[in-house]
């Protein structure tokens, strides 16, 4: 069985596309799982991270096929009563390569985002069926679900359609969170927001299972008091939430943390992710192997 993961946050900057793509990369890498990345974010920093900016433009949106080798065409698919979205031409096949296209990772393959994701929100008003469940019918009647062990859902910075459509379809959600004050104040409203989804889910899902939190990352860590203070408020608000049940109650702050350092910036200016950069192992690739590793013990049950 897949285990599909979306990443969610109705913050942007808090690392979920850093987070996306190098656990991914190490989870295919170095666990030897077999991973889809889709990318819903109109930005597309994900895939144009992973495929580099220029093959990303050359395949993606040069391709005559635009945007039906994109996430987007799922949607519109649906709302539109098209059926153009395959496997054969909308999933990106071993996209971690060098700049000479030599295969890095054979078994991390990608979804790739497409900025008419942006219509989104004005579209789908055409559409008359549950407007959160395009996503996971896709994977379903496409059997994507059938080729991977982990799905891995990149949203955007919002709690809107394709968010909700990537919560309704996963298993697990992930949250990444800087641990201050600003990054905390959106979190009570992002948890109100996706307990609604998680509602639909439950009664409306083929499987009627509840889509659970996996926990909380915390990124651009640093020890100072401010984050050691909104990490215990972090912690006890969870407790809130579980005591609520708007949580279930093994959803909790992963012990693997990231701290911001410019292996981050420097891979994304060479083209590569975390787990295929050469020289001398950083304290950053540790720290996203760490995490990887602590992401796939808490969820290989579920395959």
């Amino acid at each position: 069985m897949t285990v599909i993961v979306s990443f969610i946050n109705r913050k942007g900057g808090v690392g979920k596309t850093t987070i996306a793509v190098n656990i991914g990369g190490y989870l295919a890498k170095t666990i030897n799982r077999k991973v889809l990345l889709i990318d819903l974010d109109p930005q597309a920093s994900a895939s144009s991270w992973l495929m580099t900016q220029d093959r990303y433009l050359e395949q993606i949106v040069e391709n005559p096929l635009n945007p039906q080798n994109s996430s987007y065409q799922i949607f519109r698919d649906a709302i539109f009563n098209e059926n153009f979205f395959s496997i054969d031409t909308g999933i990106q096949k071993a996209v971690a390569r060098d700049k000479n296209g030599t295969v890095l990772i054979p078994t991390f393959d990608l979804i790739a985002a497409n900025a008419k994701l942006d219509n989104l929100e004005r579209e789908i008003v055409n559409y008359n069926d549950l407007k959160i469940a395009i996503l996971f019918e896709a994977l379903m009647n496409l059997r994507i679900v059938d080729e991977y062990d982990y799905i891995l859902v990149d949203c955007p910075p919002n709690m809107g359609t394709a968010s909700q459509n990537a919560l309704f379809a996963s298993n697990v959600f992930l949250i990444p969170i800087i641990p201050d004050p600003l990054s905390f104040q959106g979190f009570p409203e992002l948890i109100n927001t996706a307990s609604q989804t998680l509602k639909i889910a439950t009664r409306r899902r083929d499987d009627h299972k509840k889509p659970l939190c996996g926990g909380l990352i915390l990124s651009h860590s640093r020890n100072t008091l401010a984050m050691r203070n909104t990490t215990e408020d972090i912690r006890n608000l969870l407790t809130i939430y579980k005591e609520e049940s708007k949580l279930n109650d093994n959803a909790d702050i992963f012990l693997s943390k990231i701290t911001y350092r410019t292996a981050i910036p420097d891979s994304q200016g060479q083209g590569t992710i975390l787990p295929t950069a050469k020289g001398r192992k950083t304290d950053s690739q540790t720290e996203f192997e760490d995490l990887a590793y602590e992401f796939d013990n808490k969820f290989k049950d579920l395959i």
